[in-house]
Parts: structure tokens; C-alpha cells; sequence
């Protein structure tokens, strides 16, 4: 990877190891992100899941109790 950075911008050593450490950094800030997201819309759709079963649950005790 070191060689293809070099090679397509013409950079020093110290550049090209800068270019790396950013690139890493950066993918795994963006995995972190996407991680949290997923936990978050998983979290999003147990909830809604859960509150779907409840409104269930009541609408079949009103109608029950209507008969």
C-alpha cells in the first residue's frame, strides 16, 4: 500500500506513512459510526416492535370486552 501511495503522488516516506495512519484512522471512526448506527436502529425497531405488540394486546382486550 505504501508503494502505491508513493508511486501515484510522488511523496516522501514520512508522507506516505502520514497518508496511512489518516486512512486508518478514518476507517475505523467510520466503522465505529456505522457500528452505533446499526445498535441504534436495532434499538429503533425492538422498541416500535414492542410497542406494536402492546397496541395488539389492547385492541383484543377492548374488543372482547365490547361483546
Amino acid at each position: 500500500m505504501e508503494m502505491q501511495i508513493q508511486d501515484t503522488d510522488g511523496d516522501t516516506t514520512a508522507l506516505t506513512r502520514i497518508k496511512t495512519v489518516q486512512h486508518s484512522t478514518l476507517s475505523k471512526l467510520f466503522m465505529e459510526a456505522i457500528q452505533e448506527y446499526n445498535s441504534t436502529l436495532v434499538r429503533h425497531r425492538e422498541r416500535c416492535a414492542n410497542l406494536l405488540k402492546q397496541q395488539l394486546r389492547i385492541s383484543k382486550i377492548i374488543k372482547h370486552s365490547r361483546y
